[in-house]
């Protein structure tokens, strides 16, 4: 796998996070950050 497909997932789910903030309450942010952490500990 290239390095460069890598970034583009990251970039992707970065966008995906973002909208999830726009689209839910503040409560459920840190539940959001741990998804987050997750797939990238996936993709890392």
């Amino acid at each position: 796998m290239k390095s460069s497909s890598k970034y583009l997932i990251a970039i992707i789910a970065a966008l995906v996070l973002i909208l999830w903030f726009c689209f839910t309450d503040s409560e459920n942010t840190s539940a959001a950050r741990a998804f987050m952490r997750e797939l990238l500990r996936a993709l890392f």
